[in-house]
């Protein structure tokens, strides 16, 4: 049963995969573009340190997706492909069993 819940856990996290990982260049692309740094309270002026501090940790961020990408892609082509399949248009595709089934 926990083997279960995981593999819908990661399966469901690898749909979103692809837009988050689009977000953190958008925010990458803006934190390298600005000086700022905004909160709540107020806009300030950031040194070097901290926006290279900020977009190194927004790139590693970028960096473990990218893998946990890679490592689902790579469990999916060592599986038998009916498994794949299933795998997929159950867990990724969000298809209910009835529909799987009919595919």
């Amino acid at each position: 049963m926990e083997l279960k819940i995981w593999a819908k856990s990661f399966f469901s996290i690898y749909r979103c995969l692809n837009s988050l990982i689009k977000s953190l260049d958008g925010y990458i692309d803006i934190r390298a573009s600005t000086c700022f740094y905004s909160t709540l309270s107020r806009l300030t002026l950031c040194g070097t340190e901290k926006v290279f501090n900020d977009i190194t940790t927004l790139i590693n961020k970028k960096i473990t997706l990218l893998n946990v990408k890679m490592l689902t892609e790579k469990l999916l082509s060592s599986l038998p492909e009916n498994s794949a399949r299933f795998l997929v248009l159950k867990y990724i595709d969000g298809y209910t069993f009835e529909k799987t089934a009919q595919s």
